[in-house]
């Protein structure tokens, strides 16, 4: 006799909800309300919140659609925003066999602040012109 299978109800994690930082919350206030006004999905960009060892509480996406875009190119777009300022993901995130450590952060401060980022990132999303750290003078000579 066959038995009958009842669904399980899902396990939810009890974590309490990360709070964020002051910046941080203005950044992700700012571009959820850019994204609504633009009509676009934060999801397709992967907006999470994240936490880094060194950095703390922090919101993360990318800036080109996941659903256009390969991984790679995703990835070098992708954006973390922690308290002192946006960094870039490929910074913060070990990848085998790749180098990089541009070190590189557009940091807030009381004239550029967390507001005045999402701006920033907002308009390069929009205009599909993502942002990508600079080279530090030492790499773009071995580049030549």
């Amino acid at each position: 006799m066959p038995t009958k299978r009842t669904a399980k109800k899902p396990k939810f994690r009890k974590d309490e909800k990360p709070e964020l930082g002051p910046n941080v919350q203005q950044f992700a206030d700012y571009i959820t309300l850019g994204f609504e006004v633009g009509g676009l999905d934060l999801a397709d960009y992967r907006a999470v919140i994240i936490k880094d060892e060194k950095h703390g509480v922090g919101f993360s996406m990318g800036q080109v659609n996941m659903n256009e875009h390969d991984a790679e190119c995703f990835f070098s777009t992708a954006i973390a925003v922690f308290e002192d300022g946006i960094h870039w993901m490929q910074d913060l995130v070990e990848v085998e066999g790749e180098e990089s450590d541009h070190g590189v952060s557009l940091l807030f401060n009381n004239e550029q602040t967390g507001g005045k980022g999402a701006m920033i990132i907002m308009t390069c999303i929009l205009q599909e012109k993502p942002m990508h750290p600079p080279n530090c003078p030492c790499c773009e000579e071995e580049e030549d």
